[in-house]
């Protein structure tokens, strides 16, 4: 074989195989194998950790104050009653009640029937004054159930819800009865109390010890 033959065969058979290799970039990546470093400020749950704070030490809990029982105001008493003399009568003149108590003013008007009829006025048994024609008498009583009675031929009773401070009145009379006349008493008020007031003198109450005697005649 002639060497210019055998060189020019040759190059033949290099132009006609094929590329296995791909040709290098121009910019290759360099080639790493290190593992990416782990994020410091992540736990191991995955969440990061609460600030601290600054929460005040717990104190023991504290009695609350002692308070003073509250004291009711004291009732106020009902104003006095004032009857002027008038036309030559003395008139009359009603105390307000003690502090807690009540009062009773019994009277009778100045009348011409059953004027010579007299009655005590009783609390259990207990005189609490007389009676006669045109007079009056204040008796002081607890708060409470009062059973008031008068009596001369017959027997008359008045019950009365008595409350502190406060005054009433009961009315006296004598109506015609079979020989002397019969006692009533009757629930009445201040201005009844006024119309007759000109025509009454006061008489003591079993209250005043000096007329305890005579009240209980």
């Amino acid at each position: 074989m002639n060497l210019p033959v055998a060189g020019a065969f040759a190059a033949a058979l290099l132009l006609s195989a094929p590329a296995y290799a791909q040709p290098a970039s121009d910019n290759p990546a360099p080639a790493s194998n290190a593992a990416a470093a782990p994020d410091v400020g992540a736990s191991a749950a995955g969440q990061s950790a609460p600030p601290a704070t600054n929460a005040p030490a717990a104190t023991a809990p504290t009695a609350p104050p002692a308070t003073t029982p509250a004291v009711p105001p004291p009732t106020a008493s009902a104003p006095p009653t004032n009857v002027p003399a008038k036309g030559g009568f003395v008139g009359a003149d009603i105390p307000p009640p003690p502090p807690g108590k009540g009062e009773v003013v019994f009277f009778r008007p100045n009348e011409y029937v059953g004027w010579a009829v007299w009655f005590n006025n009783r609390e259990n048994g207990k005189a609490l004054g007389k009676l006669t024609n045109g007079v009056y008498f204040v008796t002081v009583a607890d708060p409470g159930p009062h059973t008031y009675t008068a009596a001369t031929e017959n027997k008359d009773m008045l019950k009365l819800e008595v409350d502190p401070g406060e005054i009433y009145y009961v009315e006296g009379t004598v109506t015609m009865g079979v020989f002397v006349g019969e006692a009533d008493i009757s629930p009445s008020d201040q201005d009844e109390f006024v119309k007759a007031a000109h025509k009454l003198k006061e008489v003591k109450s079993a209250d005043d010890s000096s007329a305890s005697a005579e009240a209980g005649k």
